[in-house]
């Protein structure tokens, strides 16, 4: 599990051929440890298992506290992070402080700022739409019981994914 952190230049064409074929370390290789979701995965799972502990051992109020973090909003990105504090240390980089959460980018595009709630719910709907198909879409809302709402929000008609994109080449969408 450790190999996911490798740095990029242990990464080579030889050292690969000795890590496994089926390892996490395949996942984002070609990005620095510390931006690679396996990476951030561990590190939002050790600051879960922090939060447990500091409950007593008591896992559901470890999980409370782990969504009400940082005033509520759950575990974000840190704004930096030194590997070598999760035991994923494998050069002198991983015992310095690395910028994350700058690296990936803004938490939130503008446009998202703006949206409301009821459009933010609309484009989550489309989405589970456009991914799960009608017959899914359907099953979904009546195992949520949310079948008022989706009518409601008038989702109807799959939308094609490039509709879902931000009118603003410049900012993707996250989803």
């Amino acid at each position: 599990m450790l190999d996911c952190a490798l740095p990029v230049y242990q990464l080579t064409q030889d050292q690969q051929s000795k890590l496994s074929p089926r390892g996490f370390w395949r996942v984002d290789k070609n990005k620095d440890p510390e931006l690679r979701h396996t990476v951030l995965t561990l590190v939002a799972l050790h600051d879960l298992e922090e939060q447990i502990r500091d409950c007593g051992g008591d896992r559901d109020k470890g999980i409370e506290a782990f969504l009400n973090l940082n005033d509520a909003e759950g575990w974000i990105l840190p704004e930096t992070l030194r590997l070598a504090d999760y035991g994923l240390d494998h050069d002198e980089r991983a015992k310095e402080h690395q910028p994350v959460a700058s690296q990936v980018g803004p938490r939130f595009y503008d446009w998202q700022l703006t949206q409301t709630a009821e459009e933010s719910w609309r484009e989550c709907h489309l989405h589970a739409r456009n991914l799960l198909g009608e017959a899914g879409y359907q099953q979904l809302l009546s195992e949520i019981g949310s079948g008022e709402k989706a009518r409601e929000l008038k989702v109807a008609e799959p939308v094609p994914d490039y509709q879902l994109r931000s009118p603003d080449p410049g900012q993707p969408k996250l989803f």
